[in-house]
């Protein structure tokens, strides 16, 4: 992994907003806490409208036997009037207003947390249905398949350095322009979104990421129909942040099960980039056992070749999972890795190997996790230098909006 030097003030603000985000989140959480529920597994899958307005009665208080005959004269027309025309009326009023798909239940007992996810997924259902209005008639849209993750955390690394690690990515159908289609966006590594070398979920999240270079990245996709274990898609889409470049993708995804608790995948990405021109391939190849209902072994490898990469730049993982929720009730796992990573041209063509182990855990609510990673690798960078070690240790809190959750 590369090693960032960030400056002293920078790297303070980042501890003291996590050390902040971890302090606050038990107490917050706890009030109107929910009974949780069992959500996604632990273990990588094997493949208001307000009621219209009543009348205002104040003006029809009784005046009295003497003016009765007054009232009831000045009332008849207006009520004949009234019912011989009820759509004028009506028209006046205007069509009910449809409740709006994207608003999300209220409580009263919601804890800051609770109103930052629905918040969250306020803000990018309610764009992505103010833009899909673009491409066609207007409808209600249907919020359902609008889902995302937000995590933020640490990573203390082995030259003794904090690092910051967030991320965002949502995924938003665009009904009107077409069934198959969607658009993306998210907060992540460009180098490693675009040439998708963070596919692996083997790593741990506060490990997918090579470098703090954080940028803000959208686009399209599309999804055309495929057979079973076989499938292609296609992105396009733009760097929207410092220094902004196009890139498109396209991506080939291949898995095979067998009878036996095993399945081999197969994953082809091909990418350009406009800056300097940059084409670019990333091949990955895993293969899955389930040796018994709770555990699952996976060993993968993974390369990328672009006009970045000094020969092919590679990582393997060799990663045993075990699954706790069978016995615990709640969604727990723990992972045990062996790593290692480099690139076949540099002077030093294994740049690092290691060990991690990995818990994560639903915390508090049935879409928080949280992820402890705890690790030693040993790490050269030049071919002078000698070989060194460090621990490394992670913490990333994720969250996790959306009725495509809700509904795993």
């Amino acid at each position: 992994m590369v090693r960032v030097m960030i400056p002293v003030s920078v790297r303070h603000r980042f501890l003291l907003v996590a050390l902040t985000f971890a302090l606050l989140l038990p107490a917050s959480a706890l009030t109107g806490a929910q009974e949780a529920q069992p959500d996604a597994p632990i273990l990588p899958a094997l493949d208001d409208a307000s009621a219209p307005p009543r009348a205002d009665l104040s003006g029809l208080i009784s005046p009295g036997p003497e003016g009765a005959a007054e009232q009831e004269a000045a009332l008849l027309p207006a009520l004949d009037d009234a019912s011989a025309s009820p759509e004028v009326e009506v028209a006046a009023q205007g069509p009910p207003q449809a409740p709006n798909p994207c608003r999300q239940p209220t409580s009263f007992k919601e804890a800051w947390i609770d109103k930052l996810r629905r918040g969250v997924f306020y803000t990018v259902c309610g764009s992505a249905s103010w833009f899909d209005n673009f491409f066609g008639d207007e409808h209600v849209y249907d919020p359902r398949q609008v889902y995302g993750r937000i995590s933020t955390g640490l990573l203390y690394d082995a030259e003794g350095e904090w690092n910051e690690r967030s991320k965002f990515d949502a995924n938003i159908p665009l009904p009107n322009l077409t069934e198959r289609g969607t658009a993306f966006l998210g907060r992540d590594n460009a180098e490693e979104f675009i040439s998708d070398a963070s596919q692996d979920l083997s790593a741990p999240e506060a490990f997918r990421d090579s470098s703090d270079d954080r940028s803000w990245l959208a686009g399209f996709g599309y999804n055309p129909p495929g057979k079973r274990g076989s499938r292609m898609s296609y992105r396009l889409g733009a760097k929207v942040s410092v220094h902004p470049y196009v890139f498109v993708q396209a991506r080939y995804r291949y898995t095979q099960y067998w009878p036996n608790d095993t399945a081999l995948r197969f994953y082809e990405t091909l990418f350009y980039r406009t800056n300097d021109d940059q084409f670019g391939a990333t091949t990955y190849i895993g293969y899955d056992w389930i040796p018994r209902r709770a555990n699952l072994a996976r060993v993968s490898a993974q390369g990328t070749v672009s006009d970045d990469t000094d020969g092919l730049k590679w990582k393997t993982y060799a990663t045993l999972y075990h699954d706790l929720e069978l016995w615990s009730g709640k969604p727990r796992g723990i992972a045990y890795q062996l790593l290692a990573n480099g690139e076949t041209a540099e002077d030093v063509p294994l740049r690092e190997y290691g060990f991690l182990s990995i818990y994560r855990e639903q915390v508090w609510r049935e879409w928080l996790f949280t992820e402890v990673s705890l690790g030693y690798s040993w790490i050269r960078e030049e071919r002078e230098e000698s070989r060194k070690g460090g621990i490394t240790v992670g913490l990333v809190f994720e969250i996790r909006f959306g009725d495509y959750y809700d509904r795993r």
